[in-house]
């Protein structure tokens, strides 16, 4: 059974290559990120044209507690990158 990872900050520059990488192995990945810095719109935007059926994402921020835990609910294992 396919596991999605989670990647904290994916959308940065980082994160987003990480992303590409496992999702173009088939993995499926779920980018959290909460969209603050310059030009990770365009990156994310990036991943999901690449990666349709890979990528999915959540836009928050991982101070919210709340959100973050239900994310990491269905993804495993988890990376993360501040």
């Amino acid at each position: 059974m396919p596991q999605t990872i989670l990647i904290t900050g994916g959308a940065g520059f980082i994160g987003a290559g990480l992303a590409d990488a496992l999702a173009a192995e088939g993995r499926d990945v779920l980018v959290y990120d909460a969209l603050l810095r310059p030009g990770v719109e365009a990156n994310l935007a990036w991943l999901k044209e690449r990666h349709p059926a890979r990528i999915s994402a959540v836009t928050a921020d991982v101070r919210d507690a709340a959100r973050l835990v239900a994310a990491a609910a269905g993804a495993t294992p988890a990376c993360h990158r501040a």
